[in-house]
């Protein structure tokens, strides 16, 4: 453990020597790297989660669908997992997706 003091003056340079040693450590032995491409990939995906989720809304009929799922869901007539799946599909019938 490391004590520093603005006001006395006094082991400010130790400090600063042992997080200048832990980003060197860091960058050596790759975590940076690692960590990076790890934010890279997880932000790639809640991107393309807000497009996906964009372009949903941007379909008139497509709102239709949903609210009528979500008061599928709401009476328990639908699962969540059958009415996320439906919505799936009829957003795949909204862009003209033929999966077969």
């Amino acid at each position: 453990m490391l004590s520093a003091s603005a006001h006395a003056g006094t082991g400010i340079a130790e400090v600063w020597e042992t997080v200048l040693a832990f980003d060197k450590h860091i960058h050596d032995n790759g975590f940076i790297t690692a960590n990076r491409s790890k934010q890279n990939i997880s932000w790639m995906h809640e991107y393309f989660d807000l497009l996906i989720k964009n372009d949903l809304q941007g379909l008139p009929r497509l709102r239709e669908v949903v609210q009528e799922l979500e008061r599928g869901v709401v009476g328990q007539e639908l699962s969540p997992y059958a009415a996320a799946a439906a919505m799936l599909r009829a957003y795949h019938e909204a862009v003209g997706v033929n999966l077969r």
